[in-house]
């Protein structure tokens, strides 16, 4: 029997890897810009997200699309969210922690997600009930079941109250004994996690905000699809547009971070 969303993965791979050629090309070497938010922008952020925009459209034109640097156009319920590349700051300095992700969703749900790592050359996949690979094998996520002896990797919203939590929770990992990290590209921290090199990300914020859907939707399929958790703050399985907050773990330890999160975010 084959897949049920084997012509979209196809598709959002062929995409990704078009768009990583580009990466790669320019990896260390543009000037960069900064959003109104403070984030970092480049020309290779829109050249990406220009590329798999029109392979996307033009494969599924029934489908509509999201990006984080052109926005949304409407069409069907199905559309596809794309962060065209995720660790921007990573891009610029030359670190290769940064990646293109691609998430296909309908009602909330992730159908698909795919994180390419153009300078790692790694792709991470899923599909809805078929599993989560790594360059094509299986992948799992860890097995430890003791948040002293795990790896959390977090991000971070950077107004004050956001600022003030993620400082508590810090605190509160510490005093778990838990090791820590911070790599600058949610998307890629969260196939980590599906891939058992980390035990949990955690994108954290003030009480009620919606993490952004290019920087999650795909990443929680694979979390979920190589056997984790990925939920809101309140436990409840993750949906794309949804608050509150964002927890992925391999699901053993899903609980115990869980009520860190919430002793920490009181704003």
């Amino acid at each position: 029997m084959g897949s049920t969303f084997g012509s979209e993965l196809s598709v959002a791979e062929k995409a990704a890897s078009e768009a990583g050629k580009i990466i790669k090309e320019n990896f260390g070497r543009v000037a960069a810009g900064y959003k109104e938010d403070r984030t970092v922008i480049t020309e290779t952020d829109t050249q990406c997200e220009e590329i798999i925009k029109s392979r996307l459209l033009d494969g599924f034109p029934e489908y509509s699309f999201l990006g984080e640097e052109t926005g949304r156009i409407e069409r069907g319920e199905r559309v596809w969210v794309v962060d065209p590349l995720d660790g921007t700051m990573n891009f610029f300095m030359g670190n290769p922690l940064c990646c293109v992700a691609i998430a296909l969703v309908e009602n909330g749900e992730p159908l698909i997600g795919v994180t390419f790592a153009p300078i790692l050359d790694e792709t991470f996949s899923a599909a809805k009930g078929e599993g989560a690979t790594l360059n094509g094998l299986e992948m799992h996520v860890s097995r430890k079941t003791d948040i002293s002896r795990s790896v959390v990797s977090l991000a971070h919203l950077k107004d004050d109250d956001s600022i003030d939590n993620v400082l508590r929770f810090y605190g509160e990992l510490k005093e778990a004994k838990a090791r820590t990290r911070q790599y600058g590209t949610g998307c890629l921290e969260a196939a980590f996690v599906a891939s058992g090199r980390l035990d949990a990300w955690v994108d954290l914020g003030k009480k009620g905000f919606i993490p952004s859907p290019w920087d999650t939707a795909g990443g929680a399929l694979l979390v979920k699809e190589a056997g984790g958790r990925a939920t809101n703050y309140e436990g409840k399985e993750y949906r794309v547009f949804s608050p509150t907050g964002y927890v992925a773990t391999n699901g053993t330890i899903h609980d115990v971070l869980l009520g860190l999160v919430n002793r920490a975010v009181i704003k």
